[in-house]
């Protein structure tokens, strides 16, 4: 049976205290992240060769709420990723290093940065001064739509082309949204 991205998320539960934790905490994730669950026995396909493992499932949305899911499947001695698999359709979807809620130490200012790739989104969430969202493929960014606040994208461009940025640039802004690369806002 195929489950779907919500099921899969919904039977999974918070990461603290689990050996998703440690997993987290080896790419630099704080276990309290809001977008990511942990699933005790999860099915792994094919199940003949791996049977059920532990999984931390990352969960990609958009304005209708969970769309897909990435779903790293841990090995319980070593607390590796042995296989990660994608349900649904994250690519339409974008995950959040954290909230975008104002507070003391974080205010929210109405800019996202945006990057391919979780494990690149949560480097940049320790480099930056901004909130980070990862996409499946930042060649569907211009596909996208972005949390109500949102007002400005600063795409990460360390390895997207001049025009491939002008073309997301050209894309967004018919949407209403600023768009500046990570090297233009890293030289303000």
């Amino acid at each position: 049976m195929i489950r779907s991205a919500e099921d899969i998320w919904n039977s999974s539960t918070t990461v603290r205290g689990t050996l998703g934790a440690e997993y987290l905490d080896a790419l630099g994730v704080p276990e309290e992240c809001e977008a990511v669950r942990f699933s005790l026995r999860a099915e792994n396909s094919p199940a003949e060769t791996m049977g059920l493992l532990p999984s931390v499932v990352f969960a990609f949305q958009n304005s209708a709420g969970i769309i897909g899911l990435t779903q790293h499947f841990i090995d319980p001695d070593t607390s590796d990723r042995v296989r990660r698999v994608v349900i649904g359709t994250p690519e339409k979807g974008i995950w959040l290093a954290r909230p975008l809620t104002h507070s003391d130490d974080f205010p929210f200012l109405g800019k996202l940065c945006i990057a391919e790739g979780l494990e690149r989104t949560i480097e940049l969430t320790h480099k930056v001064d901004l909130p980070c969202a990862a996409v499946i493929s930042q060649n569907g960014v211009s596909c996208l739509t972005f949390p109500q606040g949102v007002s400005e994208l600063v795409i990460d461009d360390a390895q997207l082309s001049p025009e491939r940025l002008e073309a997301i640039r050209s894309a967004m802004q018919s949407k209403a949204y600023l768009v500046s690369s990570l090297q233009e806002a890293s030289s303000e």
